[in-house]
């Protein structure tokens, strides 16, 4: 921007029309495709109703005047004020507790490159050095100079997403300064992860004990000869064997299911983590093929823990069946 005079402060009422102007001028509308890509351009079909109720309604409402001419604006806001009408603002409520969302920034085409948009971003992202800072980019048509901007100031794809206007959007998110909260749960997410996954072993491990008795009973059982009890002792052992099958198979699949829960849990802190410029260590590294992100996202050892003793209850209950069939004879 050089020596030019530059003010940046809160939007007026008076500020509106020449905002609406410079908005409508940086309608995809009226942009060319191919200036649209690499000017980049607003989707947002804007009133000066719709900001003046943006005006009352935003917690971050800038302009920037360059030499006493308007050269661009943002609009911020919290998610306490996001309207239930703002689709894919609501959305953003699935992902995170608390955010800024930044729902409209624009520079004037003969300001565009001289930094008025860091500027105006740096003004909202200075007052909110603790929360997570949201913007959505349209991805058809490209809009290259918000991406770079984004990506620039810190930025970091998140999720993509497709509003009723058909148009597909990716949110870039900035997340907080400190990481420290971020790195403990995700430490303690890992814990419980083990922790969860070693009970289960410890669940089948002991299955495999009172399988293994029961077995040996009917061992012994079938050593004694001429023995009239020996008939009801084998009911009896194998109608146990089938409570304790199913007793252990109920127990494992609950297992089972936290141990996903905690899997869940660690695949989203650690999107979270790459968002603040992280590695992704246990789960979808780029270049792995889709069989194995669904192996990782759901292990085979699964399907184990709950067949073992689904297998042999059934094979309990064939014993129970047999023995039954033998007493009627």
């Amino acid at each position: 921007m050089g020596s030019e005079e530059v003010e940046i402060r809160p939007a007026m009422s008076d500020d509106l029309q020449e905002i609406l102007e410079l908005a409508r001028s940086r309608a995809l509308d009226v942009t060319p495709r191919e200036s649209a890509v690499t000017d980049g351009f607003l989707v947002s079909d804007f009133g000066i109703g719709d900001y003046r109720r943006l005006l009352e309604r935003a917690e971050y409402f800038y302009v920037v005047h360059v030499q006493k001419r308007l050269a661009g604006f943002v609009i911020a806001y919290g998610k306490d004020r996001v309207q239930g009408d703002e689709w894919l603002n609501v959305r953003l409520g699935d992902f995170f507790d608390d955010f800024i969302v930044i729902k409209q920034v624009c520079v004037s085409l003969g300001h565009a490159g001289q930094g008025i948009a860091s500027l105006l971003y740096n003004r909202v992202i200075d007052r909110n050095p603790d929360i997570n800072i949201a913007a959505a980019v349209v991805t058809d048509p490209e809009n290259r100079p918000s991406t770079c901007l984004h990506r620039k100031l810190g930025f970091r794809p998140a999720i993509s997403m497709t509003p009723p206007d058909g148009l597909p959007r990716t949110v870039w998110v900035r997340l907080p300064r400190s990481t420290r909260m971020l790195e403990q749960q995700l430490h303690l997410a890992v814990d419980l992860y083990k922790h969860e996954d070693l009970l289960n072993w410890q669940k089948l491990n002991n299955f495999f004990y009172v399988t293994v008795g029961l077995a040996a009973s009917c061992g012994i059982s079938l050593g004694l000869k001429n023995n009239e009890l020996q008939p009801l002792i084998l009911l009896l052992t194998s109608l146990l064997g089938m409570v304790s099958a199913v007793a252990f198979s109920v127990t494992l699949g609950a297992g089972v299911f936290y141990l996903q829960w905690r899997k869940e849990a660690i695949a989203h802190l650690e999107r979270v983590a790459e968002m603040k410029g992280g590695t992704v260590v246990l789960f979808g590294r780029k270049g792995i093929g889709r069989r194995r992100l669904a192996i990782l996202a759901k292990s085979p050892s699964n399907y184990v823990l709950r067949g073992i003793p689904a297998f042999i209850g059934a094979g309990w209950l064939v014993l129970a069946i047999v023995q039954t069939v033998s007493m009627a004879s």
